[in-house]
């Protein structure tokens, strides 16, 4: 049994295909596929990310021209590899129907295609792009374009990541003169230890760009957002690396009433971590923003307001220090984190 082959369909007759409604969340994709490459996976994640569904048509043998197909793999073969991607929901292996004939049936609210048939001649495709339009659908060309900033900044291998920190850490360890097997030791402690955390929270949100040029307007670097995560800062993270050696952690912060205390909450309790957050209205929670190309940062904005904590604040605060002195008995160590 082929694998992956519940994934895949093979319509020779458009009487196997019922007919639907419009599905507003649907996008369709269209390709020979013979062997997936990277322009493939960049081509089809970007199809998905426009819609919930993605269903992709592998054109079929006797589709191609006869004096080509020593050139392709069997239809069924071409049709595995892209099931095998995990984010496709569907392959349709278009044996005797055209892609026409399938986009009116199954009613995509999106067709996919190569940039190559932008420009086309071909009237098979023609007729696909009419009939998409003409139920109201969309049709995008997308080229599957190369975005190495975003893969390796935003994401990277984990491989190579833990050992560029490995590195890092015994380079620190040798400059600071620093036993291993004492800290070792030391870090095998932290399992009996509870400690409390106590400092600025940051969200940090790292945008991967590519350099475009410069602006024919002025002397301005002109880049094109590629990508956006959100990472917990300041004495959050600290309080996740405790947490990560095996203390029992609580976190303690002045946060502002927005979506970004939300983020940072939910992220710390998922950790494990008690989060004890003190919201203040007059402020957001601490904001920067990098814009880097490839690894080399652009520039950074930081959304802050550095103003002391408000008188009623103050008092609310001064209204609990009896309870958090009770609590600090019970840990070993106290962190407080200034940036």
């Amino acid at each position: 049994m082929i694998p992956n082959s519940h994934k895949i369909i093979s319509v020779d007759n458009v009487s196997q295909l019922s007919e639907s409604p419009l599905e507003e969340s649907l996008v369709l994709c269209y390709g020979h596929f013979n062997v997936i490459h990277p322009g493939h996976i960049r081509f089809l994640q970007y199809a998905k990310s426009l819609g919930k569904k993605l269903k992709v048509a592998v054109l079929g043998d006797q589709s191609i021209a006869e004096s080509q197909r020593s050139k392709y793999f069997h239809q069924m073969e071409r049709a595995e590899g892209v099931a095998s991607l995990h984010f496709v929901d569907l392959v349709y292996v278009l044996d005797k129907i055209s892609l026409e004939d399938l986009s009116v049936h199954i009613k995509p609210s999106v067709l996919v295609l190569g940039k190559e048939l932008e420009n086309t001649h071909r009237e098979d495709i023609k007729a696909a792009v009419y009939s998409i339009e003409k139920q109201n659908g969309k049709v995008i060309f997308h080229a599957g374009e190369v975005h190495y900033a975003s893969a390796d900044l935003l994401h990277g291998s984990q491989q190579d990541l833990e050992s560029e920190r490995k590195h890092l850490f015994l380079q620190a360890n040798k400059r600071q003169g620093i036993d291993l097997a004492k800290l070792v030791a030391y870090i095998g402690n932290f399992s009996n230890s509870k400690i409390l955390v106590i400092g600025d929270t940051i969200v940090d949100q790292y945008v991967a760009c590519d350099a475009i040029g410069i602006s024919a307007e002025a002397p301005v670097l002109v880049v094109k957002e590629l990508e956006t995560r959100e990472f917990v800062g300041g004495a959050g993270v600290v309080a996740a690396h405790v947490k990560a050696l095996g203390a029992d952690c609580t976190f303690l912060s002045v946060v502002g009433e927005d979506e970004n205390a939300n983020l940072v909450g939910k992220n710390l309790q998922e950790q494990g971590i008690d989060v004890q957050l003190v919201g203040d209205s007059s402020r957001p929670t601490t904001f920067k923003i990098r814009y880097m190309v490839e690894n080399q940062k652009l520039f950074r904005v930081s959304r802050l307001k550095e103003h002391s904590l408000s008188k009623k604040l103050k008092i609310n605060s001064l209204k609990n220090c009896e309870k958090l002195r009770k609590i600090t008995t019970e840990f070993s160590f106290v962190i407080l984190y200034m940036e």
